[in-house]
């Protein structure tokens, strides 16, 4: 089986190929101990076809996972702003109707790195959703529970690779 038909299969049938392929790979593998196998072939093909599904789901999953940083500075002396008492959270969409996408503190030259983590059986069906229509990105920074700063809607920044990471730049509150 190619990569390409592996790719064009929903997360379901992956995970459903990559199990009949384990499973066929095991049987082969006992059988080659007690026996004589009709075709040696067999086990690489199963073998590359495990592989190129893990691979796939994992590109799948490093979709579904972007890292946001950004720096705050303190309008009137251009300082950054620190401390434990700063929480910046990442929404999609509509602030008040969609729950927070991560959240992360200030560290002491007031940059935040929140990393957006759209994966797991709980957010599967928010992340595709997500994944296809974009939304705008708005990032809230609070400080012991009041908001002190939102940011315009910023758009197209899910969906890049989390080792490119996104940046949106410096804020002056």
């Amino acid at each position: 089986m190619k990569a390409a038909e592996l790719r064009e299969m929903s997360d379901e049938q992956l995970q459903l190929t990559l199990k009949d392929s384990t499973e066929s790979l095991f049987r082969l593998r006992v059988q080659a101990q007690t026996e004589r196998l009709d075709a040696p072939s067999e086990l690489k093909r199963h073998r590359q076809i495990i592989s190129r599904a893990k691979t796939i789901q994992r590109q799948r999953e490093l979709e579904r996972v972007f890292i946001v940083t950004a720096q705050f500075l303190g309008r009137s002396d251009g300082l950054p702003l620190t401390g434990d008492s700063y929480v910046a959270r990442i929404f999609a969409g509509d602030v008040f109707a969609d729950e927070s996408l991560g959240e992360a503190k200030l560290d002491h030259l007031g940059r935040t790195k929140v990393t957006c983590d759209l994966t797991g059986e709980a957010r599967k069906e928010k992340a595709e959703k997500f994944l296809d229509q974009r939304p705008q990105i708005t990032i809230v920074l609070e400080k012991e529970g009041t908001e002190v700063f939102r940011s315009r809607g910023f758009k197209n920044l899910a969906g890049r690779p989390s080792t490119a990471g996104v940046v949106l730049g410096k804020f002056k509150v």
